[in-house]
């Protein structure tokens, strides 16, 4: 009997022994560096030798339970700018930088603590080639390398016994370890990610979604075209994920994206750039959220053209029509502007001509309402044929009958006009003095 007991409580000893071991390797006070590289994204500027430049953004995290301490970053090529986001106020980073390389020292990273690089390479893509990204501890990882989920040699001992008890603990700690991973990739490498045999689907599909929560409230104010936010807007639904499901998380990148984009909107100085904006807004947005983005567009296109003060550049606005960013309502309200300022300035130009009548053929007066085309003509007619005296001489009262009377002028007043222009024509031919 002592001894069918002696191989379980052996079994049980070695198991507590291994189990401890893996327990302290997985939980031992190292820093884990990983690292993850964004695609180029094309910019409006260009690289010295004239190709179009491009700009890539280098994540970097600290996964571990201990801080990493000199985290350096090597580029191998000349770097036009670079711009850092760090963990805390007061990191400083120190950066060298030549025709040759470029190279960053970050002093330390707490566990958890991340920053990012956003540079602009000459001419090159930054790619695995030419970049190295190391720490104290030894190079750092590219996150969810192959080396990162394997299983050390001691967890395959124990899985020997077959204990149940032992499996449930290899499960546990693999799961956990993929949950992490997952939440470092990026939306379209996540779409990607198979389940392992070894989790469910229920837990699998829970995973992904936390992993595109966690991706959502960490998406930074960096770049809007690279947005992870951006990205699962412009993404179908990942198959783990039910649809109810999805449609939160749509939700919750829907209004992470109106976060980001409109506080882009109101940093715009160029016309050009809220252009640019404005199609870059995802189809699958909320049409609360898309309206929120598109107000804050038009507000700002409408501050434009406020400010331009150019009666050219009023009237090519104008000429040019509505925009294709921006909204119908959004128009109306630039329009109703542009064209209250442009017929204020053709009223001043009338009043101060000597022949508005035939100053008012020079404006383009084409771009302004029916109405304020009309009130400018009467206007203007008005003040060359109908004020007391206005004609004088039988050269006048020719330009008068031969000018088309303005839509909207009185009958009655025009035949007064008219009949002393024939008078003037008639008393001129028959030689007597004009009155």
């Amino acid at each position: 009997m002592k001894e069918k007991l002696i191989y379980p409580i052996l079994a049980g000893l070695i198991l507590v022994i291994v189990t401890t071991g893996i327990n302290y390797y997985y939980n031992r006070s190292v820093p884990d560096v990983r690292y993850t590289l964004s695609d180029p994204v094309l910019v409006s500027s260009l690289n010295p030798d004239g190709s179009p430049a491009s700009v890539q953004q280098l994540d970097v995290k600290n996964l571990g339970t201990a801080k990493s301490e000199q985290i350096r970053i090597k580029i191998s090529g000349p770097v036009t700018t670079y711009k850092v986001e760090p963990w805390a106020h007061n990191d400083q980073p120190s950066v060298s930088m030549d025709s040759s390389q470029f190279e960053l020292v970050y002093p330390e990273l707490p566990p958890q603590g991340t920053f990012k690089i956003i540079v602009q390479p000459s001419s090159f893509d930054v790619n695995a080639s030419n970049l190295s990204v190391s720490d104290n501890s030894g190079p750092a990882t590219a996150a969810l390398s192959k080396s990162s989920s394997s299983v050390p040699i001691s967890s395959w001992m124990a899985i020997l016994f077959y204990s149940p008890l032992w499996i449930w603990y290899i499960v546990v700690i693999l799961t956990n370890r993929r949950e992490g991973d997952l939440r470092y990739l990026s939306v379209g490498e996540l779409a990607n990610k198979r389940r392992s045999s070894y989790i469910r689907k229920a837990k699998w599909s829970r995973i992904h979604r936390d992993a595109l929560d966690y991706i959502i409230a960490h998406d930074s104010y960096s770049l809007v075209a690279t947005s992870s936010s951006r990205a699962i807007l412009c993404t179908k639904r990942p198959e783990p994920i039910q649809e109810g499901d999805w449609n939160q998380i749509i939700e919750r990148a829907s209004a992470r994206f109106k976060q980001i984009c409109t506080q882009d909107v109101a940093m715009c100085v160029r016309t050009q750039r809220l252009f640019e904006l404005g199609g870059l807004i995802p189809d699958a947005m909320l049409t609360a959220d898309r309206s929120t983005i598109q107000e804050a567009i038009d507000a700002h296109y409408l501050t434009f053209v406020q400010y331009s003060r150019n009666v050219e550049t009023t009237v090519g606005v104008l000429k040019d029509g509505k925009p294709n960013i921006i909204s119908d309502d959004g128009w109306k309200k630039v329009e109703d502007c542009l064209q209250a300022e442009l017929f204020k300035n053709y009223e001043h130009v009338l009043f101060m001509a000597s022949s508005p009548f035939d100053k008012i053929k020079d404006l383009n007066i084409e771009v302004l309402t029916a109405d304020q085309q009309r009130t400018l003509k009467i206007d203007a007619y008005e003040k060359q044929f109908d004020k007391q005296r206005a004609i004088s001489t039988a050269k006048e009262a020719e330009k008068f009958l031969a000018t088309d009377k303005p839509e909207g002028f009185e009958q009655q007043r025009y035949e007064v006009i008219r009949s002393r222009a024939e008078k003037i024509i008639s008393e001129s031919k028959s030689g007597k003095a004009t009155d």
